[in-house]
């Protein structure tokens, strides 16, 4: 039986140097297109995030007012307050936007937009960096869920540099909206 291999040739199994070296070029360069769209994207998500979080308590208010068959309110956190003293839990002032972050939901029993004492706050929340700014001291949901408000609101929600509007219609439905497109109403 004669051998295949020519003289001076060796037989060779396995992979070479510049194989190994170019699958990994070829993996580095398919990892950086992802990982640079996904930066992208979560820098485009970050000034929705703030607006998604007030966005989220909207919902959870409407929905905990047509459950409890009660008012719900919300409003700015006084900024004396912390959220673990329910029991001194109180609103901003009337002309003071919602600048510091902080958002009580509370059982609002007289719909009059503040919180009383005897009104139990159902939930506060911090968001840090997020500023919103509301024509009204504070939203109210009557208990058909429905906003009790003669006129639906914008909220401009101010978050790492951009504006985002969150649009409570008259039926108590929240949505997000870009300012250069507003409110439809």
């Amino acid at each position: 039986m004669q051998n295949r291999l020519t003289a001076g040739a060796t037989a060779s199994y396995g992979v070479s140097r510049v194989e190994t070296l170019i699958a990994l070029l070829l993996g580095v360069l398919l990892l950086m297109f992802p990982a640079a769209s996904l930066v992208a994207l979560f820098a485009a998500e970050s000034p929705q995030a703030g607006a998604r979080a007030v966005m989220d308590l909207l919902e959870a208010a409407r929905a905990e007012a047509a459950l409890r068959r009660v008012p719900v309110g919300i409003c700015g956190l006084a900024r004396e307050q912390t959220a673990a003293a329910s029991t001194l839990t109180r609103c901003t002032a009337a002309a003071t936007p919602w600048r510091d972050g902080g958002l009580v939901m509370f059982i609002d029993g007289n719909l009059n937009g503040w919180r009383d004492d005897g009104e139990m706050v159902l939930r506060t929340v911090r968001l840090a960096g997020v500023s919103v700014d509301s024509p009204q001291p504070a939203i109210v949901f009557r208990p058909s869920a429905t906003l009790a408000h003669p006129t639906a609101l914008a909220l401009a929600v101010e978050s790492n540099g951009q504006t985002r509007l969150l649009c409570v219609g008259l039926d108590g439905f929240v949505r997000l909206a870009h300012p250069s497109v507003g409110c439809l109403r």
